[in-house]
């Protein structure tokens, strides 16, 4: 698949699994890619703007010709073509301004696989699906494991992301709100947890978390957290 069409796949939110994690990990450290994503943005953007225009002067022309004639001739299916356009119009030029949650998602690589009794074993499977991008699969190895040990930060960080992959995003949200702080992934959770509420509709909530982190200076996500809230704002 060519560049041009994974970044039009991404635009439209039709990439999943490793396509997805494999442009999103790309996003972060290629200038070049980011670039070109922003211009393809202005460029559907200028489209639609412009069509929308085209369209408003058509109406306007559409309008005066009716001075010339009997209201009675007034084509109310043509007028209504031209409002289904306008508002399509409108609607597709708004959705891709939109801020989506999901572009603030940050690149979670997985754990290496550790060697073990045969409960490693299993969240050594869960894992490897986990990185071959089969979030769902994942996600149902996971909960298995979390069955035996419901208080694991390690399997409630990694099932709740497999349930936000899979916009499962209330259910993501309740095992991420039970690792505790001296956890390891915390400071990822809690980043997480911001964007998880964001995309909820909770704004309040996630620019709380997202103003926490940012002002850790210790903590490697401040900086992400100050690009997402200056898009919340």
């Amino acid at each position: 698949m060519e560049e041009s069409e994974i970044i039009d796949k991404y635009l439209k939110g039709e990439l999943d699994g490793e396509q997805l994690a494999n442009f999103s990990k790309a996003l972060q450290t290629n200038n070049e890619l980011q670039k070109k994503l922003a211009l393809r943005n202005l460029i559907i953007a200028g489209i639609s703007q412009s069509y929308s225009e085209e369209l408003k002067f058509k109406l306007a022309d559409f309008d005066r010709s009716l001075e010339t004639k009997k209201r009675f001739q007034f084509s109310w299916k043509v007028a209504a073509v031209f409002a289904i356009l306008i508002i399509s119009g409108s609607i597709f030029y708004f959705s891709i301004q939109k801020p989506n949650p999901y572009d603030f998602d940050i690149v979670e690589p997985g754990l290496p696989n550790a060697m073990g009794a045969n409960n490693t074993i299993e969240r050594n499977n869960a894992m490897n699906i986990f990185k071959a991008g089969d979030y769902e699969a994942s996600g149902q190895a996971f909960e298995k494991l979390l069955s035996n040990n419901p208080k694991n930060d390690t399997l409630l960080y990694f099932a709740g992301l497999c349930n936000f992959r899979t916009t499962e995003t209330e259910t993501a949200i309740q095992k991420w709100s039970q690792i505790e702080s001296a956890s390891t992934f915390f400071a990822k959770t809690e980043y997480r947890l911001a964007i998880a509420y964001w995309s909820i509709g909770d704004k309040k909530g996630a620019i709380e978390l997202l103003q926490r982190i940012k002002s850790e200076q210790s903590n490697s996500l401040n900086e992400q957290a100050q690009k997402v809230l200056e898009s919340l704002n």
